[in-house]
């Protein structure tokens, strides 16, 4: 209830479906549910999950049981991450419920379709941005800068086949990539320069 109550303040007049939990994403009573609900809405259902790997297995769920019935919002994870322990979440937790109504807002402000046969990005362009890299070649900071980009972009921790098929499945452009990446690099270097201040004063 409480992603409920931080939609709400967002939006006082939407009308909101709480899943709960990604495996009711998948249960026929649920999808029952959303596809009547759906025929309500002729621009679609639109999708607001966590910005974890939770959220990204309900939202695939739900967009491959209905396809073409869905438009997708996605959270920045940097901007629904808990600043500090709380009564139901130790600070760090990521969740709808920790972003501020602006947050949502723009979230809800910019819906997205997917489309499942989108090759707007290629493997060799991951690899190019330091995405992914071969087997032979693992490190400079691939992994992390990754993670960076998926949390900037809403999306979750991902390995560089499920970044690639987010980005080409919900519609992302490589200038929101762009964005995503310099970001990315910022928190890299600052995390290189914290690490570097405290290695000088030990």
């Amino acid at each position: 209830m409480n992603d409920l109550r931080a939609v709400r303040r967002a939006a006082p007049n939407a009308d909101v479906y709480v899943l709960g939990t990604s495996t009711l994403a998948g249960d026929s009573r649920v999808l029952q549910e959303l596809e009547g609900a759906a025929g309500r809405y002729p621009g679609g259902l639109l999708i607001l999950t966590d910005p974890d790997v939770a959220g990204r297995q309900a939202r695939a769920t739900l967009d491959e049981r209905m396809p073409g019935r869905c438009v997708h919002a996605f959270l920045p994870s940097p901007l629904a991450t808990a600043g500090a322990d709380t009564k139901y979440h130790e600070a760090g937790n990521i969740g709808v419920e920790h972003a501020a109504p602006a947050v949502i807002r723009a979230a809800l402000a910019a819906p997205r379709r997917s489309d499942p046969a989108r090759q707007a990005f290629s493997r060799e362009d991951l690899l190019a941005a330091g995405l992914m890299a071969e087997l032979h070649a693992r490190g400079g900071g691939v992994t992390a800068r990754r993670h960076l980009v998926g949390a900037f972009l809403g999306l979750g921790h991902c390995d560089g086949k499920q970044l690639l098929r987010q980005l080409n499945r919900y519609c992302f452009t490589r200038g929101e990539l762009e964005r995503a990446l310099e970001w990315a690099e910022q928190q890299l270097a600052a995390g290189e320069a914290a690490a570097a201040a405290a290695a000088a004063q030990g």
